[in-house]
């Protein structure tokens, strides 16, 4: 367990170089699996949901490395994935190990894995999972414990119409079938720059994927093998974002190194509605500003290229210190309010009537001492406690470090004043 304590009431000012994204680059690992040649990623995050992932490498005897550049190397050989039950004590730790059923029921007859872990946000069923790998003629038998998964014959076409536009599932779905002689079809897709990402980072290892943004469409024309790599991922918009709002609160001034500015235009839209200063310098720099007055707006959680829910913690804190109510209505998930109790004890002021938060605006927050909840509710604390005048104490932080590479460094480099405590 790891403690995290924050001396807050100082202005964050300085350079900040964000990090490939977590949410591109997990799958992209796992893909890894669907080849005996060799993979590169290049500035892969220190992260725990990257190493929670590489450690069930290690269980599948897979062989990698993280060089002096931050290079993650993966070094495949034929037919050395011979085991086919992952044990919970590795899935539990990260969301992302369901897409192990995806891959690796490509290279077996049958895969068995516990069920997958992450915070908890409200429920994830994996029924979209289910359903899509019964049309792709995979069975699909689960329990409390277990997931089993077993080949069946392959369909020549196959059309999945997704219910709801998951990321997961679309995911899983493209590891499933890219490697086949088949067509498949995903309607109502998620269009996130993830998922393009990941899509890009297939068809350069020799797979053919196209979507159509416009229709939310995707077509996987299977191929027989896929091929070696070296690949960047695209830069992580929600830790930019958080370090954004870093900026904001703390009444400071940050640049940002590695954005793709295209990713954020509807977070940089907000920001500018509640009144920050905002300068894009060149195509992956742009810098945010606080102003004397920040106003308050009301906003709504939805899939790309909208409000993103991983955003949500992380927004309320910045409109608390905002001049008049707000309120966010969360869409996604139904249980992602667990920051709101933490922050209360900080003064914050809020009433949450079903889905949405009404937040009352407070001159600054206080210090407290504080539990972490989830990774982006735990992140959203410390931009709290940064703008609190005095000492904040976070308790069981670990979940922050699921997400967000080297965050103490990049606070203290920018004038933060924080301390790590592992116990």
């Amino acid at each position: 367990m790891t403690d995290i304590v924050i001396e807050g009431g100082d202005p964050l000012n300085g350079i900040i170089e964000i990090s490939s994204s977590k949410n591109a680059i997990l799958p992209m690992i796992i893909a890894s699996l669907l080849t005996d040649e060799q993979v590169s990623i290049k500035k892969v995050p220190h992260i725990d949901d990257v190493y929670n992932t590489l450690a069930i490498f290690d269980y599948l005897n897979i062989n990698h490395c993280i060089d002096e550049n931050d290079t993650l190397h993966i070094y495949n050989q034929k037919n050395i994935i011979n085991k086919i039950n992952i044990p919970s004590n590795l899935t539990v730790k990260t969301r992302t190990s369901i897409l192990f059923l995806g891959a690796l029921i490509n290279r077996n007859k049958q895969i068995s894995i516990s069920h997958p872990g992450g915070c908890s946000i409200g429920k994830r069923p994996i029924d979209i999972h289910i359903d899509s790998f019964n049309i792709l003629g995979i069975k699909i038998e689960y329990d409390d414990n277990n997931i089993l998964c077993t080949r069946k014959a392959r369909h020549n076409y196959n059309e999945i119409n997704l219910k709801i536009p998951s990321i997961g599932a679309t995911e899983n779905i493209i590891l499933a079938s890219v490697i086949s002689d088949s067509t498949t079809i995903i309607n109502n897709c998620p269009i996130e720059p993830e998922v393009i990402d990941f899509i890009n980072f297939i068809n350069k290892m020799k797979g053919n994927i196209a979507i159509d943004i416009v229709k939310k469409q995707i077509t996987i024309n299977g191929v027989a093998t896929l091929h070696n790599i070296s690949y960047q991922a695209i830069p992580d918009r929600i830790e930019l974002i958080t370090y954004a709002l870093g900026a904001i609160i703390t009444k400071g001034e940050i640049t940002i190194k590695n954005a793709n500015i295209n990713h954020i235009q509807t977070d940089i839209g907000h920001l500018k509605n509640i009144g920050a200063k905002i300068k894009i310098l060149n195509d992956s720099e742009i810098s945010f500003k606080y102003t004397n007055s920040l106003n308050g707006i009301n906003l709504i959680t939805t899939e790309f290229p909208g409000f993103s829910t991983d955003l949500q913690a992380q927004f309320t804190v910045l409109l608390s210190v905002a001049n008049s109510i707000s309120t966010i209505t969360e869409t996604i998930f139904e249980n992602r309010f667990h920051h709101i109790a933490e922050l209360q004890k900080m003064g914050g002021k809020y009433q949450i009537d079903n889905k949405t938060i009404k937040i009352y605006p407070i001159n600054q927050f206080k210090s407290a001492e504080l539990n972490g909840i989830d990774l982006r509710g735990t992140a959203a604390l410390l931009l709290a406690a940064l703008n609190a005048n005095g000492k904040t104490i976070i308790k069981n932080v670990d979940l922050v470090y699921r997400g967000y590479n080297k965050i103490e460094d990049n606070i203290l480099q920018c004038g933060g004043k924080i301390i790590k405590i592992s116990k």
